[in-house]
């Protein structure tokens, strides 16, 4: 369980990549002089090493699936103790408002999802689809990151020709 500041962004786009999360509330919802975020997911090994390559291979397949994840660092990802869907002894609804999915995309909330043992995003703060006019830029990582899979798809594009 997380209780946090306010948050950059409340709404965040769908991936299996993302640490699913129970709930995701912004407090201010609840009251004028509480802000904040309360957010609920699995538990996760987050006592792993991760390298730089792997995480830019998810900043790809993020990418790759129109999203950029704009604070790219080790200490946001973690190793799936179960696999990356929400458990519940019985059924609280499932709608995406209630987990902080942004409510205009069109997905099952139950679909292909990540097995335990894989890495998963854990800090869904800086998370925005490519074309969201608000993007902001968490870390130089991330930054490097974006110029290095523009020049990978530019190459490949060019292959094509």
């Amino acid at each position: 369980m997380k209780v946090g500041k306010e948050r950059n962004s409340y709404k965040i786009p769908y991936h299996k990549r993302i640490l699913q999360p129970l709930i995701r509330v912004d407090l201010s919802e609840f009251s004028k002089t509480n802000k904040g975020t309360l957010e609920v997911a699995e538990k996760v090994d987050t006592n792993i090493k991760v390298s730089e390559e792997e995480l830019y291979e998810i900043y790809k397949e993020l990418r790759d699936n129109g999203i950029i994840w704009t604070d790219t660092k080790q200490r946001n990802v973690g190793k799936l103790l179960k696999d990356n869907r929400r458990y519940w002894n019985k059924s609280l609804g499932q709608s995406k408002k209630a987990v902080g999915y942004r409510e205009d995309e069109e997905f099952d909330l139950n679909e292909e999802v990540l097995r335990k043992g894989e890495l998963v995003i854990l800090d869904s703060d800086y998370i925005f689809l490519e074309n969201d006019p608000h993007i902001q830029w968490g870390n130089p990582l991330a930054t490097q990151f974006e110029e290095r899979y523009q020049l990978e798809k530019n190459i490949s594009k060019n292959k094509l020709k």
